[in-house]
């Protein structure tokens, strides 16, 4: 399977998504990019690289030249992991949490405010404390996700709700992928 890219201008805009046509390490590296968004991938003189599938393969790049939707890159310096999750896009679906580490039992409404695959930050009626952990239903992605999150912060609002900032906690390989896949979705669906 061909790696996936979310390309990214300017202020880490997406502006694109990509498939990688060259052999992972070759340089320059050589992406397809899909719809009909070639010309404004060239446009950029230089690119963020985030790839969907590995955290390893995310770096800077500038782009040397395009022939159709084919488009050369010289890929610059790796960036870490913490790119990918600092992405935030805002996310506007009601869900609902579980308790984990406290003492109320049940099931809480919320209603999502951004997602990064890093955390979730979300409107709720009821008040939580900082350190706890609930379990957060995404049914945003292929497979309906369930995930463990830490709440941050805590803030209230005007309107009696409380605002949450959360940060997942213990992702396997597989609801991390399909994380980065509706986030970087979302992203590009938002542009």
């Amino acid at each position: 399977m061909k790696q996936r890219y979310l390309i990214l201008g300017p202020g880490q805009v997406p502006i694109a998504r990509a498939q990688l046509l060259s052999e992972a390490g070759v340089e320059p590296m050589r992406f397809e990019v899909l719809e009909n968004k070639a010309e404004l991938v060239e446009a950029q003189k230089s690119i963020c690289l985030l790839c969907m599938d590995d955290d390893a393969l995310t770096m800077m790049g500038d782009v040397a030249y395009r022939r159709g939707d084919e488009v050369v890159v010289k890929p610059g310096k790796k960036l870490g992991a913490e790119t990918r999750q600092n992405l935030r896009v805002p996310a506007d679906f009601e869900t609902v949490i579980y308790p984990v580490s406290t003492s109320w039992r049940g099931q809480r409404r919320i209603q999502s405010v951004d997602l990064s695959c890093g955390g979730i930050a979300f409107f709720c009626n009821e008040e939580m404390q900082k350190g706890e952990v609930i379990e957060v239903v995404l049914p945003i992605v292929q497979a309906m996700l369930i995930i463990h999150a830490e709440i941050l912060r805590v803030r209230p609002e005007a309107d009696g709700r409380f605002f949450y900032a959360s940060k997942f906690m213990d992702l396997i390989e597989d609801e991390d992928a399909f994380l980065r896949q509706a986030v970087f979705s979302i992203q590009i669906g938002n542009k």
